[in-house]
């Protein structure tokens, strides 16, 4: 009775606390909404300022006229305007290549020794305040070797804040391609004649005997899949490795094992293919395999040795 007690005795206190929480949390949101009230009310007036005293500023002589000395009346900012696209042009031609082969470098040769260091060097420029590079420039470039100000050093200027920008988002970009779609657009027919990233090693690679020769392997259990100890179905999706007759996994000369890339259901033939990359003593068209499928090993054939496709022209067998 006493413990009984004890807890209806807490019960009211609890509430008091949850009572005091809910208000200071009700007065912390009031505060909250209140800055946010202010700060928008703020803006709203220095904006709608400066728009009704300059809105009848703004007509065509504006944007094409020369700034007048301070106090007489007119003028534009035709220059200013001019000079902004002039730097903005220059910087993208000085900037936006270099970007761009710089994140093509650094994607394409990342297990270098110079890639990590030409990221290193452009997220250390992209951490630089722009008033250094500026008063950089003006001593190097402005009092060094031009002599006096020009647009070309603005514009080297601004490339340099540019180019770490440029190339980080290119980087990004390739870095969402995926390599499989990569090694695939080698098979393009247009691309053989192209430079493209690797083809001298491609070039040569495909001189010599391949290390591996992609295979369309026939399941023997047929469309309904082969069987296991316990009489289930079984249809390999992927990712199982490949092993002789005999039972001994298969490598190429690299040691690099063999397994399945894809599979899937051939309802046309009648069967269940399985596709994986064999080296060449093995891909042979009619060598009988094993794939290794959840502890069980079941039996299968080479049907089609490199690119030449499998399939039912007549539609013979097409479900209906």
């Amino acid at each position: 009775m006493s413990t009984a007690a004890a807890v209806m005795a807490r019960v009211p206190e609890r509430h008091a606390v949850s009572a005091r929480r809910r208000a200071r949390e009700r007065t912390m949101q009031a505060l909250v909404a209140l800055s946010a009230v202010g700060a928008a009310t703020l803006l709203v007036i220095i904006l709608g300022y400066v728009i009704v005293r300059g809105a009848p500023a703004l007509n065509l002589a504006f944007f094409t006229e020369r700034p007048l000395p301070f106090g007489v009346e007119g003028g534009g900012v035709g220059p200013a305007l001019v000079g902004t696209v002039l730097l903005s042009l220059l910087a993208g031609v000085i900037a936006i290549p270099i970007g761009i082969a710089s994140a093509i470098f650094v994607t394409e040769f990342r297990s270098g020794l110079l890639a990590p260091a030409v990221r290193f060097a452009a997220e250390l420029v992209a951490g630089l305040p722009s008033i250094v590079v500026g008063v950089f420039v003006w001593a190097f470039l402005v009092r060094g070797i031009i002599g006096h100000y020009a647009a070309l050093a603005g514009a080297i200027a601004l490339a340099i804040i540019m180019i770490p920008i440029v190339a980080r988002t290119v980087e990004e970009v390739l870095r969402l391609v995926p390599q499989s779609l990569r090694e695939a657009g080698l098979a393009l027919p247009g691309l053989k004649a192209a430079d493209f990233v690797g083809k001298a090693a491609y070039t040569k690679a495909r001189e010599g005997e391949p290390e591996a020769t992609l295979c369309t392997l026939r399941l023997d259990g047929g469309q309904d899949g082969a069987r296991d100890a316990a009489g289930l179905r079984r249809y390999p999706q992927g990712g199982e490795p490949l092993l002789t007759a005999d039972g001994r996994r298969i490598v190429d000369r690299r040691g690099r094992p063999s397994y399945v890339t894809s599979a899937g259901a051939a309802p046309s033939l009648g069967t269940h293919l399985l596709m994986a990359y064999l080296p060449p003593w093995h891909a042979v068209e009619g060598e009988g395999l094993l794939v290794e499928y959840l502890g069980e090993r079941y039996p299968v054939t080479v049907a089609r040795a490199g690119r030449a496709p499998l399939f039912d022209p007549d539609d013979a067998r097409m479900r209906g």
